[in-house]
C-alpha cells in the first residue's frame, strides 16, 4: 500500500496531500447560551502531553499512549449536550487512484461502563461530492445493567450497523489502536468527514495520524468476474485468472445498494474464502454461492490476499436479488428497543409506498416513509424512541399491491 495523504495533527506543516492542521479549537454548538451549566469549554484540541490530566482538560486520571509528538483530543468539558462535533478535510486529490483505503488511529477513556447511547465516533467520506456514506462507527456496546435509553457502555466498532458496539471487538482504551475501512470507487476529489458525539464532561478520546492509501496493482490477472441471481436469496460469483503471483486466496465481500445511492449502514461485509494456487501462470476458475440474502441489489468484489498478508481489491460487480411477491418488509431490529429500531422494505415493481406507526389505540404516532420506490431497491428505515411512550405499536407499510405490518415493542 502506497500513502499518499495524511493528517498527523502536529501542527508544525503540511504532510502528505496538504494534510496536517492544528486542532479546530471547536466550541459547545450552544456556545454557553442553553441550560445553566452549560459554557464555552473547547470541544476538540490539540495535546503534546500523554497525562489525561494535563494541558487544556478537565483533570481526569490515565494516560494517553501509542501516539507520536501530540494528537487531536475531544471531550465536551462543561457538560453540554451540544454535540455532535463535525470537522471535514476536504479536496484529497483522488485522481487516477484506484483501491483506496483509510487509516487512523483511535482512543477513548476508559469508562467503567459509562458512554450512553448517543455517544460516538464516527468518520465518513464522499468521492466527487456525492454524498457522505459511513467508513467506520464507534458506539457504546450496550452492556450497561440497566437496559433503556440511558444504559451505558464502553465504545467499541459498530461492524453491522446497529449504533450498538459489537462485542466481538475489543473497546476503545487509553491506548491508541489502528482502524480502517475500504473507499470504494474511483473519481477526482475525496472528502473525509469526523463526527464525534460525547455529551458528558468525562466522556473523552482522541484521534491520531489519519491516512489514505492506495493499494498495489492486483497481483493475479483478473480475466473475467460477475455474478448472477440462480436461486431465490442466493447469488452466485464466479471469476477466472490468467496469472497468479504469491496468491493466497480471495475474500468474497458484498455491500446492499438503498434508496439515496449509498450501500446500507451495514457496509461492505466478508461473506467468505475461497483458497487461491500461490504462483502460477495457467489459467484458473473460481466461484462462490452466498444464500440467504435479503432482496435488493448487491455490490459484489473480491479481496484478493497474498502469503504476506498484502492485499488488493477486484473491480466491483452488481447483481440483484428479486423481490419474491409483491414486497419484502423486514422484522424491526433490535425488538425490543430503547432508542431506535431498524427495518427494511423492498417491492417487486415501482409505486408509491407509505410506512406509518400507529399506538396500541391505533392512533398515527409517527411517518417512517411516504414516496415512490423502486422496484428491487431496499430502503432503510428508522424508528426513533423519542418521546413516544414504553408499549408495543404497528408499522404498516401500505403500497399500491400491498399492505404489510411489523409489530415492535419499546421498553424504557
Amino acid at each position: 500500500q502506497t500513502v499518499f495523504w495524511q493528517d498527523n495533527f502536529d501542527g508544525t506543516g503540511p504532510n502528505l496531500g496538504g494534510g496536517d492542521r492544528d486542532a479546530p479549537n471547536h466550541v459547545d454548538r450552544d456556545n454557553g447560551t442553553g441550560p445553566g451549566i452549560c459554557g464555552t469549554g473547547d470541544y476538540f484540541f490539540r495535546s503534546d502531553v500523554a497525562g489525561d490530566n494535563s494541558g487544556n482538560s478537565d483533570g481526569l486520571d490515565g494516560p494517553f499512549v501509542g501516539f507520536t509528538n501530540s494528537f487531536w483530543r475531544f471531550e465536551d468539558l462543561d457538560g453540554c449536550i451540544a454535540s455532535p462535533d463535525v470537522i471535514d478535510f476536504t479536496g484529497i486529490d483522488i485522481s487516477g487512484r484506484t483501491a483506496l483505503a483509510f487509516r487512523g488511529l483511535f482512543a477513548a477513556r476508559p469508562q467503567n461502563i459509562r458512554f450512553e447511547d448517543d455517544d460516538n465516533i464516527i468518520v465518513s467520506y464522499q468521492i466527487d461530492g456525492g454524498g457522505y456514506t459511513s467508513g467506520i462507527e464507534f458506539w457504546y456496546d450496550n452492556t450497561g445493567p440497566n437496559p433503556g435509553p440511558n444504559n451505558q457502555g464502553e465504545l467499541r466498532r459498530d461492524r453491522d450497523g446497529d449504533q450498538i458496539g459489537d462485542l466481538s471487538e475489543s473497546p476503545l482504551n487509553f491506548t491508541f489502536t489502528e482502524h480502517a475501512f475500504v473507499i470504494p470507487g474511483t473519481g477526482t476529489t475525496l472528502d473525509l468527514r469526523l463526527s464525534i458525539s460525547m455529551n458528558g464532561g468525562s466522556e473523552s478520546g482522541g484521534v491520531e495520524d489519519f491516512r489514505v492509501e492506495e493499494s498495489s496493482p492486483l497481483p493475479v490477472e483478473l480475466t473475467a468476474f460477475d455474478a448472477t441471481h440462480d436461486a431465490p436469496g442466493s447469488l452466485t460469483l464466479s471469476w477466472t485468472t490468467a496469472t497468479e503471483t504469491n496468491n493466497a486466496g480471495f475474500a468474497v465481500e458484498r455491500a446492499l445498494d438503498v434508496a439515496g445511492g449509498r450501500v446500507a449502514r451495514s457496509g461492505w461485509m466478508e461473506v467468505g474464502f475461497v483458497g487461491g494456487v500461490g504462483t502460477t501462470t495457467e489459467a484458473q476458475a473460481y466461484s462462490y454461492r452466498i444464500s440467504d440474502l435479503e432482496p435488493g441489489r448487491y455490490q459484489l468484489r473480491l479481496r484478493q490476499v497474498d502469503f504476506d498478508g498484502t492485499f488488493s481489491y477486484s473491480p466491483v460487480v452488481e447483481a440483484t436479488v428479486e423481490v419474491p411477491g409483491q414486497v419484502f418488509f423486514s422484522a424491526p431490529a433490535p425488538n425490543p428497543f430503547t432508542s431506535r429500531t431498524r427495518l427494511r422494505l423492498a417491492t417487486s415493481s415501482d409505486q408509491t409506498v407509505r410506512v406509518e406507526v400507529f399506538d396500541a389505540l391505533g392512533r398515527p404516532v409517527a411517518m417512517l416513509f411516504e414516496g415512490h420506490v423502486q422496484a428491487d431497491l431496499a430502503s432503510e428505515l428508522t424508528l426513533e424512541a423519542g418521546d413516544l411512550p414504553a408499549g408495543t405499536y404497528l408499522i404498516r407499510a401500505t403500497g399500491e399491491t400491498f399492505v404489510e405490518t411489523q409489530r415492535v415493542t419499546l421498553v424504557r
